[in-house]
């Protein structure tokens, strides 16, 4: 990236001359060694476990890179990626002397499957209309308007569901962790990655075939039934939204537009008495104790800072009474609505 800030270049071989970061490095280069001897071993492991089941042993392709930078100066455990073209860069760190090899797996997944898609215009073309099924999830905007990105995306983590492991080879633990796998890709599907339980069940057929990822790719595709995964994702916002037990709305601009009959229970309502507040009647919902924390974090998630996934904040009902609800009972939708 900022070997395109114009006179970059100069200055940072200048610096590395001047700080004498060579000298630095050659200090610190066992100790970097270390971590690295520690971690290709379950790293080398977790990559062959992904080959195998994909039946793919020479995943990378021609012209392709996977690179894994371990940088243990970076907050512990730590993944950062990013590609550029079909070059993939993974900067890790290190915690309690182990990765978090879930994200590394991500990541990887992503090398070698993002190649498939190339060439297969007419087939993706044919699945636009479940965009229109996640306009409003929970996830990056890419994935609403790129049905490309949406499918791979809803692939890697199927294959993820299908990778976790169970803990004995007993009929009881094979049956324990088909529970725990389908949960999460029902997880998946209930952020907007809409075709999460269709591969899901199709990788359990290709699990028995002798036909390898890359070669079963174009078939995935073909047998997908538009229809069927559209209102299997309007029946998943259903669940999750309408008729779920948790408090779950979304504010825009300080407004209420959405919210689930659950969230208008907790303050002695209706749905239409939230969504009709204006932002300072929003604002009186919350116990004037704690309107600035509420406030705050409200301005740290739009300032993109790391924010507590629950925080208990009295509200006032209807009728003035103070309501404590439990900590997984209001949730931000972020509007996701199909």
């Amino acid at each position: 990236d900022a070997s395109y800030v114009l006179g970059l270049g100069p200055m940072l071989q200048r610096y590395y001359v001047d700080a004498g970061l060579g000298k630095i490095w050659e200090r610190h280069r066992p100790a970097y060694e270390k971590h690295i001897e520690q971690l290709h071993e379950p790293v080398s492991r977790m990559l062959l476990e992904t080959d195998v089941y994909l039946k793919m042993p020479f995943s990378g392709g021609q012209g392709q890179r996977f690179v894994v930078y371990v940088e243990p100066q970076a907050a512990p455990g730590q993944v950062n990626a990013r590609n550029y073209g079909a070059d993939y860069y993974l900067v890790v760190s290190p915690s309690g002397g182990a990765l978090r090899l879930k994200e590394f797996r991500h990541t990887y997944l992503h090398h070698i499957l993002d190649p498939l898609t190339l060439k297969r215009g007419t087939a993706f073309k044919r699945l636009e209309p479940l965009l229109l099924a996640v306009k409003g999830a929970p996830m990056q905007e890419g994935f609403k308007h790129d049905i490309a990105l949406l499918t791979v995306e809803s692939l890697i983590r199927a294959i993820e569901a299908r990778l976790i492991p169970a803990e004995g080879s007993h009929k009881q633990a094979r049956e324990a962790v088909e529970k725990v796998r389908r949960k999460d890709a029902e997880d998946s599907m209930k952020e907007g990655f809409v075709l999460t339980h269709y591969f899901f069940e199709a990788l359990k057929d290709f699990e028995d075939s002798p036909v390898g990822l890359r070669d079963a790719f174009s078939g995935l595709l073909r047998d997908i039934f538009v229809d069927s995964e559209r209102s299997r994702a309007e029946e998943a916002y259903e669940t999750l939204v309408q008729r779920s037990g948790q408090g779950l709305a979304i504010v825009q601009e300080g407004r209420i537009v959405f919210a689930n009959p659950a969230a208008a229970s907790i303050f002695g309502g209706t749905v239409e008495d939230l969504t009709s507040l204006d932002p300072q009647g929003v604002t009186h919902l919350v116990h004037p104790g704690d309107r600035e924390r509420a406030a705050q974090r409200r301005r740290d998630q739009l300032a993109g800072k790391p924010v507590p996934a629950h925080s208990e904040f009295r509200f006032l009902g209807k009728d003035g009474e103070v309501r404590w609800p439990p900590q997984s009972e209001i949730k931000n939708l972020n509007s996701y609505r199909a």
